[in-house]
């Protein structure tokens, strides 16, 4: 049976997207220092990142990425992950 596809693709727009690997790279981190200031594992930041899997936070891991940012979570965008629409079959 496929798989579902997320519906971000039809409720988001390109405006409201930030890839992951951005917001790192704006960090200057490494994917395990991203991962660790989070509280998350490096695999699940390399797997969001390469879209793999859908990034979920918990309401605290917001919290940590907001502060990391030095942004409100108004400032962020609807949706961090793999930038899908540069890549939309």
């Amino acid at each position: 049976m496929p798989k579902k596809k997320s519906q971000h693709k039809s409720e988001t727009t390109q405006d409201q997207v930030l890839p992951m690997k951005d917001v790192r790279e704006a960090l200057n981190m490494s994917q395990e220092q991203f991962a660790v200031a989070l509280g998350v594992s490096t695999s699940k930041i390399s797997s969001a990142e390469r879209g793999l899997s859908e990034p979920v936070f918990t309401i605290k891991q917001v919290k940590k990425l907001c502060k990391l940012a030095n942004k409100s979570l108004d400032e962020m965008p609807d949706y961090v992950g793999k930038d899908y629409f540069t890549n939309v079959d």
